[in-house]
């Protein structure tokens, strides 16, 4: 099918400018979300619990919107589907930093999970134009910004200026003007010519019937659920009765996702010379035990060493795993979409299993069981290589 022209240069260089940050913004709502839940039951005189439903909330906007972004990317166009997603985040945004409410607040935080999900898996679309042939390095590369948001995220919570509503109404308006740079950008994208109307549907599903997009896609849901479940858990690890207090738990938080963007760009240098299915078994590996000290730890000391291992133990996972499925199966917005979707579905589903494990059998068995769970990503990327190199199996991207 005939594509438009590759993008310029400089078109690339703007939309790659826009997409690392729009993905720090993202990261950096997330952790402010999570770390203003008390502030946001407070305002809105709720239990914590009741409050939390704004997870729920946009964890369900982020699953569901995400795969027909996707499908409507590679319709209409990256960068235009791109700035519509940027649209939603921030207009999410900054009606959940005006509401006076819980309900007004969980139908915000669902446009707002929508939007976020939907950038972070346009973002990932984009990629492979803006880096040709360097799935692995440019997945890493681009996630790093992502590190560098959630680690900026804890520490705006010490602020004492900045309000909770303040912070999220400053978040949407840079997301605004995300937006506007995306569509600003737009002529750049690749389309398929209109004149033979395809579906956007069809060339997708076939691509998606691949079985090594499955193990990707397991893969996804296994390792983002178990991230989540760890940094998202924290916060209440290192703060349980006889712990430490809330600013070592953000120096915790911080010295993770540092160490996490940190990694991330040396996994970037190492997927340009390393297979990226080896690459993911040795961070899965090292993973392991690197969660188990996280969550375990006895001392200060000793807990912040082993948030810091394992940060740079995850930082390669999630961006090679897509960047994985990339050179295997193509540059299809619907591709990256239905992965960051899988992690989406992870994120609701791991995390919430973890705080049921802690409550019924105690933190070190719950740890235990999160290992448990990261094992199997070490393998699921050989899975895919495998099945995505049949004969006949793997389609070209959908444009």
């Amino acid at each position: 099918m005939p594509t438009a022209p590759r993008p310029s240069i400089v078109g690339r260089v703007a939309t790659r400018g826009i997409a690392l940050v729009a993905l720090a913004l993202d990261a950096l709502v997330l952790l402010l979300i999570a770390g203003s839940l008390p502030a946001i039951a407070h305002a809105f005189h709720v239990p914590l619990d009741a409050a939390g439903l704004i997870f729920t909330a946009n964890g369900t906007g982020f699953t569901v919107a995400v795969p027909l972004s996707g499908a409507l990317a590679d319709r209409f166009g990256k960068r235009a589907i791109a700035a519509g997603n940027a649209l939603a985040f921030g207009t999410g945004l900054l009606f959940l930093a005006a509401s006076r409410d819980l309900a007004a607040a969980l139908a915000a935080a669902t446009l707002a999970g929508a939007g976020g999900g939907s950038i972070e898996s346009s973002v990932t679309a984009l990629l492979p134009e803006m880096y040709p042939g360097r799935e692995g390095f440019a997945n890493n590369f681009a996630q790093a910004f992502f590190g560098l948001g959630a680690t900026l995220g804890p520490l705006l919570l010490l602020a004492p200026t900045l309000g909770w509503r303040m912070r999220l109404a400053l978040c949407g308006a840079a997301l605004l003007a995300v937006a506007a740079g995306f569509w600003r950008e737009r002529a750049q994208d690749e389309r398929p010519q209109h004149a033979a109307a395809p579906s956007p549907w069809s060339p997708g599903l076939r691509m998606l019937r691949n079985p090594g997009i499955g193990a990707s896609v397991a893969a996804m849901i296994l390792y983002t659920g178990v991230e989540v479940a760890v940094w998202g858990w924290l916060f209440t690890v290192v703060t349980r009765p006889g712990g430490a207090g809330p600013v070592w738990a953000v120096a915790e938080l911080s010295g993770f996702w540092c160490a996490m963007g940190a990694g991330r760009l040396l996994a970037g240098m190492l997927a340009e010379r390393v297979d990226l299915t080896l690459l993911i078994a040795v961070e899965t590996l090292a993973g392991v035990p690197a969660l188990l000290l996280t969550l375990l730890a006895h001392s200060r000391a000793g807990a912040l060493a082993a948030v810091i291992l394992c940060g740079l133990a995850f930082s390669g996972i999630w961006p090679s795993i897509v960047g994985h499925a990339q050179k295997h199966h193509g540059e299809s917005a619907l591709l990256a979409s239905v992965l960051v979707a899988a992690g989406g579905a992870g994120a609701l589903a791991v995390p919430a299993a973890f705080g049921f494990a802690i409550a019924r059998l105690g933190l070190r068995a719950a740890a235990v069981g999160l290992a448990f769970l990261l094992a199997p990503v070490a393998f699921l990327p050989f899975l895919a290589s495998a099945r995505g190199r049949r004969p006949g199996r793997t389609l070209p991207a959908a444009r």
